[in-house]
């Protein structure tokens, strides 16, 4: 049996609560299929952010609820990206200018 301290549960139920924080609007993104009022730069600075702090936790010895968030909620911004991606199609219209396609 595993022997965690009060310390290691509390990391243990904020690994749940951080990583699923984005799954409401990872779900309302995929069924709504359009992204608006999402902002790109949030996603990109997540992401980027999470990445950095993987990277840099390989170096060190890791706490594995710290590891696992970081890694978790760096592929959730990831997929946001993707979804972004994926539902802001562009076309021009006729004046050149770029609209949002419904």
């Amino acid at each position: 049996m595993v022997d965690l301290t009060s310390w290691e549960i509390l990391g243990f139920l904020a690994l749940i609560l951080l990583n699923t924080r984005a799954i409401p609007q990872i779900y309302k993104t995929i069924k709504a299929k359009h992204v608006n009022g999402i902002s790109v730069e949030f996603y990109w600075m997540w992401f980027l952010g999470g990445l950095t702090m993987v990277t840099y936790m390989t170096k060190y010895p890791i706490q594995i609820p710290v590891f696992a968030e970081y890694c978790i909620t760096t592929f959730m911004a990831a997929l946001m990206l993707c979804l972004y991606y994926k539902y802001n199609k562009k076309e021009v219209g006729n004046n050149g200018k770029k609209r949002q396609r419904t």
